[in-house]
């Protein structure tokens, strides 16, 4: 019975799907309840792997061909960031059966000593899995969200979600030292804060647009509408991450601007697209708020 266990811990999707059924006969008196913490774990374990498997780039390009909606490049980095710390789990898996294989009288609760400990880990990543899906988190949203689980009493999980963080706060930076540097946005699936809108777009309200993770000042933003750095970008609200200021992102996209107008270059753009330069410079106003 030792050896359905290390199965189901390995892979119990046939669990999952009814197939497979509880021992008759246990050795031990209870057995049957440590063997049905271990599927509750091997459980929490399937619904992960399954998340990476719909987050990987094959899964973004059968959605893509399929015009379903994609987690993007932020959604690839928190399973590749959970693969990662799920290496741990799978190296203890193979130390408990050397240590079975060596001596099969071992009980069930020996095997359960060794994998209890990612019960914790299992429960938040299983949290963070269902707040996306059910939110429908992309992009930004999502670095927010892991933002926000890194403080924790259990120190394995603090260290596992800060590693998380880590590998999409990696596609975050990119995308933001991009913009800053050369005024050009790395982002095909529009996860970024700052977007580029469509010519059509560009006389649209930014405050109109509804806001799902952050409270937006309104005259805050009324003053970098009136700007007169019109190059085709704006803020987006709703992936603005919750530790950022308003004000650091009007900073950004500010200074993005300026960089994408010093570069430039009137020779190469048609008359019926020429960038519009007949405002005044004007700085931006000073508010009194330094956040949301």
């Amino acid at each position: 019975m030792i050896h359905d266990a290390l199965l189901i811990l390995w892979d119990c999707s046939q669990l999952s799907e009814g197939n497979q059924h509880e021992p008759i006969t246990y050795a031990n008196e209870g057995d049957a309840a440590v063997y049905k913490r271990i599927c509750g774990i091997a459980k929490s374990h399937h619904k992960i792997q399954n998340f990476i498997y719909a987050t990987t780039f094959h899964s973004r390009k059968r959605q893509t061909e399929t015009t379903n909606r994609s987690f993007g490049l932020y959604g690839q980095a928190l399973s590749e960031g959970i693969s990662e710390v799920l290496e741990s789990y799978k190296k203890t898996l193979k130390d408990v059966e050397q240590l079975v294989i060596a001596n099969p009288s071992y009980p069930l609760a020996f095997v359960y000593g060794y994998i209890e400990k990612y019960q914790g880990l299992f429960n938040t990543l299983n949290r963070i899995i269902i707040t996306i899906l059910e939110r429908r988190l992309a992009g930004c949203q999502i670095l927010s969200l892991v933002h926000q689980f890194i403080l924790s009493g259990n120190e394995m999980v603090h260290e596992a979600i800060l590693q998380i963080f880590s590998c999409i706060n990696s596609v975050f930076l990119d995308q933001l030292c991009t913009w800053l540097l050369y005024g050009e946005l790395k982002d095909p699936y529009e996860e970024f804060f700052v977007h580029c809108i469509n010519k059509e777009d560009r006389t649209d309200s930014f405050i109109s647009r509804p806001s799902t993770t952050n409270t937006v000042d309104k005259s805050l933003v009324l003053t970098l509408q009136q700007t007169p750095l019109e190059c085709g970008y704006n803020l987006n609200a709703a992936m603005i991450p919750y530790f950022i200021p308003l004000s650091l992102a009007q900073e950004i996209l500010f200074i993005g601007k300026t960089v994408v107008l010093f570069g430039f270059d009137p020779k190469k753009v048609k008359k019926n697209q020429a960038f519009s330069m007949s405002r005044t410079m004007l700085p931006l106003q000073k508010t009194n708020l330094d956040s949301r």
